[in-house]
């Protein structure tokens, strides 16, 4: 990453979580100049790794408190700045509940971030982290679709605001983030949709879905059985390093697929297992279906998901992201190892 250009600033939205604290760390150990924003100070404890590394490597770690639906905090963070990380549209992930009002923050976010990024005439990128759930909504979906894999010319088009909300959302910021993005010529803009993302954490982060999915296989909350549904495993690592390879090549252009490898939720404990044993109380089968479907809510999802991806594999086509970014994926056995040895480290197990 030594041989991108130099350019002016970079705000990275979101620098406190999970995928944007890699961001911000690969971003200081190149050279740049980093913006941080954070949605309130208060959380600056948050991001102490970061400031410490900042230090350490003696480059400029620059916090702001900036709110999505507040221009002028949005203004005072990216004035100056020629690159754009757009990750914090995720943060309204972690409610329980997406509610009219969490979709519209994700929605209105983007679209006050791209509204102040066209009044600062210095900003000629933005990358915004979108998700694999933008592409279909579920896995049922492969079946009749030509050539039977999702790429970046797919869109979700079965969500709506009761069915797989979250997908809904992050659905609707992306395409209003291309509908600005073509009504202007200053700036391009690249977008990325990462699978789920796991890997190791730079803080002891418990709030991210990685942390809650990974810590939930381990911790005997999923030791009596788990559901045959398949994910799009990608790490984070290269989620955060893809967000800088599309920063700063000029020829990066488009929507971006990031995921290594396509595994049922069973595989991914047993893979843990190869690891560590009998150390953790990992699941050892897939449940039946019947049970799935009586105990849905428990498991988080509604009866018309189960029946649309329960023993559905999906293909992602991510020659994109490997061809044009020059992203290499690790194996998925690393990254899981890897999160393990995190979660022990920083006594979250």
């Amino acid at each position: 990453m030594d041989n991108h250009p130099k350019l002016g600033p970079v705000l990275v939205t979101g620098a406190s979580g999970f995928i944007g604290s890699w961001v911000v760390k690969y971003l200081l150990e190149a050279g740049y100049v980093v913006h941080g924003a954070i949605p309130s100070m208060q959380e600056a404890y948050k991001v102490m790794h970061l400031t410490q590394l900042a230090s350490k490597l003696k480059r400029s770690f620059i916090l702001y408190e900036a709110n999505l639906l507040n221009k002028e905090s949005l203004a005072s963070a990216i004035k100056g700045c020629s690159t754009v990380i757009h990750i914090a549209a995720h943060m309204w992930a972690q409610e329980k509940k997406i509610t009219r009002e969490a979709i519209q923050y994700a929605v209105e976010g983007i679209q006050n971030l791209l509204a102040t990024a066209n009044t600062e005439e210095s900003v000629t990128r933005v990358v915004f982290t979108s998700s694999l759930s933008s592409l279909f909504g579920d896995a049922i979906e492969l079946a009749d679709k030509e050539g039977g894999i999702f790429s970046e010319q797919d869109w979700n088009l079965g969500a709506d605001q009761k069915y797989l909300p979250r997908a809904y959302a992050i659905t609707r910021a992306e395409k209003s983030a291309w509908v600005m993005a073509q009504a202007q010529v200053r700036w391009s803009l690249v977008t990325l949709q990462p699978g789920l993302v796991m890997g190791p954490t730079l803080s002891r982060d418990t709030e991210s879905a990685s942390a809650r999915f990974g810590l939930s296989l381990v911790n005997g909350q999923s030791r009596w059985g788990v559901p045959d549904i398949y994910l799009g495993l990608v790490d984070v690592r290269e989620v955060a390093r893809a967000h800088v390879l599309a920063a700063f090549q000029t020829e990066a252009s488009g929507r971006y697929p990031l995921c290594s490898e396509v595994l049922g939720i069973l595989e991914m404990a047993a893979l843990i297992r190869t690891e560590y044993g009998k150390k953790y109380p990992l699941p050892k089968r897939t449940l039946p279906r019947w049970i799935i479907y009586l105990f849905a809510r428990r498991f988080g999802y509604s009866a018309p998901y189960i029946k649309r991806n329960l023993g559905f594999p999906i293909r992602i086509n991510t020659l994109r992201s490997t061809d044009e970014l020059g992203v290499v994926y690790r194996s998925v056995v690393e990254t899981l190892t890897d999160q393990m040895r995190a979660f022990e480290e920083k006594g979250m197990l």
